[in-house]
This record gives structure tokens, C-alpha cells and sequence, in this order.
């Protein structure tokens, strides 16, 4: 029952927006150990707010640079 991607499932991505910061914490914490359940290769990006944004224009600017979700 969790979305091979992100781990989370139906449940908590349909409420994310709502749930509360500690909710959303516990979920994100656990995510790793879902991903290794799930057999799959998953780590979390070290970057939040405007370090994430800068990471994500310098990589938008590389020749052949494309998005896909």
C-alpha cells in the first residue's frame, strides 16, 4: 500500500497538506525503512527551502537538463 516513489501511502499523501508538522516528521523518518521493504533505492536530499531551489535551477540550467515526475 505505499506509492513505490515516495513511500507514503494513499492515506498520507491525500492528507499531507493537512497533517501536522510531527505527523509529517514521523512519515518522512520512516520512509527510508519502507523504501528497503519495498526493495527499492531511496535517500533523502540533505537540501530544504532556498538551498533546494538554487540545487534545482543550477541543474535546470545543464545542456539536455529535462523534468520528469
Amino acid at each position: 500500500g505505499w506509492c513505490g516513489g515516495c513511500g507514503r501511502s494513499q492515506e498520507e499523501l491525500a492528507a499531507w497538506g493537512d497533517m501536522p508538522a510531527a505527523s509529517q516528521q514521523m512519515t518522512w523518518a520512516d520512509l527510508p525503512r519502507r523504501m528497503a521493504i519495498m526493495g527499492a533505492g531511496y535517500r533523502l536530499l540533505p537540501w530544504t527551502g532556498p538551498r533546494l531551489l538554487q540545487r534545482l535551477a543550477e541543474l535546470s540550467t545543464r545542456d539536455g537538463a529535462a523534468w520528469r515526475m
